[in-house]
Order: structure tokens, then sequence, then C-alpha cells
């Protein structure tokens, strides 16, 4: 039975998130010396406009100090519960 990987991509292009995807089920393989299923988890949160890019997990940038709390707290917690139905 092959070892279930769960990679959570950075913020970066399709064609990044893609290699070190592959590259973790690489070393993940050499270590364990067994096959590797993986799963992508995309993320929850996108940058309009950005064709390119796979999205992100954490981006609070805000003027203020408050609602920049409350977007990483946002963030935080829409991440935490994306994470866990791919789990699940």
């Amino acid at each position: 039975m092959p070892v279930r990987l769960l990679v959570l991509g950075p913020f970066a292009t399709t064609a990044v998130s893609e290699a070190r995807a592959n590259a973790w089920t690489q070393r993940v393989r050499a270590a364990l010396g067994r096959k590797v299923q993986l799963f992508v988890g995309d993320p929850p949160f996108e940058i309009e406009g950005d064709l390119e890019g796979k999205g992100y997990w954490m981006r609070p940038h805000h003027p203020k100090p408050d609602e920049r709390r409350k977007l990483l707290r946002k963030q935080v917690f829409t991440g935490l519960v994306l994470a866990l139905m791919y789990v699940v």
C-alpha cells in the first residue's frame, strides 16, 4: 500500500508548485523505500488577475494593525479547516 502524501503548495506559480511537490515525493520515496501517492492541496485564497499563480494560504496585508490581525486570524482558520478537509 502506498504512503499518502499531502502537499500544501507554496505561494508560487503552478510550475514551481508542481516541481516542489514532485521533489517532496521523491524525497519521501527515497527515505521510506515505498511508493508514494501524492495529493496537492490547493490554497483557499487567490489574487485577482494572477493567471500564473495557484493562490496563497496566508497573506495578511492591510495598512491598519487591527485589520491585519483580523485577516491573519481568518486566513489561519480557513487554511487549517481546508487542510483538515484534505486529510479527512
